[in-house]
């Protein structure tokens, strides 16, 4: 569902009602992407490959093991670099997860400082981290019940920030 404020397509909804979140495992060669924003948010991970992500007017080279938090205002879009592979994991969520969270972490926790940074707050994983995180994403979806997805949803959205972006300075 797009609607288009200043001619770059927003994206409405990507989520799920019952969970809160969407998670997708992202082929670029088997993608259309085009320059847009969304009304929720996103944590991707690049799982394999090195390509471009182009965010609020700056083109940024990603490689295995870039983590990016893109926040609802974010303009953006990826391509490959010269043809090689470029896949990530793509987990979608909404407000209210992201919401709850800061007010679940508290006053120490920097939510300002990664809503407010120019560009998208970005961490470099290492191979193991990466591959843990890819994997623990993809797994949400795996035979519980929504209630029980959402739960293990929100555990990991808390390990994520706390680990990765609770420093983040950009």
């Amino acid at each position: 569902d797009a609607v288009h404020p200043g001619k770059v397509p927003y994206i409405k909804n990507n989520v799920s009602d019952k969970t809160g979140y969407l998670c997708r495992y992202v082929k670029m060669e088997t993608e259309i992407s085009a320059t847009h924003r969304h009304q929720y948010f996103e944590i991707f991970v690049v799982a394999k490959g090195t390509g471009i992500h182009i965010v609020n007017g700056v083109e940024q080279i990603l490689n295995e093991g870039d983590l990016l938090f893109i926040r609802d205002f974010d303009i953006h879009d990826y391509k490959e670099l010269d043809g090689k592979p470029f896949e990530f994991v793509n987990l979608a969520f909404s407000s209210e997860a992201l919401y709850s969270m800061f007010t679940y972490l508290g006053e120490n926790f920097p939510s300002r400082a990664l809503l407010n940074a120019k560009m998208p707050p970005h961490a470099s994983l290492l191979p193991e981290q990466r591959d843990a995180l890819a994997y623990a994403m993809l797994d949400l979806d795996r035979g519980q019940n929504p209630q029980e997805r959402s739960l293990k949803f929100r555990g990991l959205l808390i390990s994520v920030f706390t680990k990765y972006f609770f420093l983040a300075e950009s």
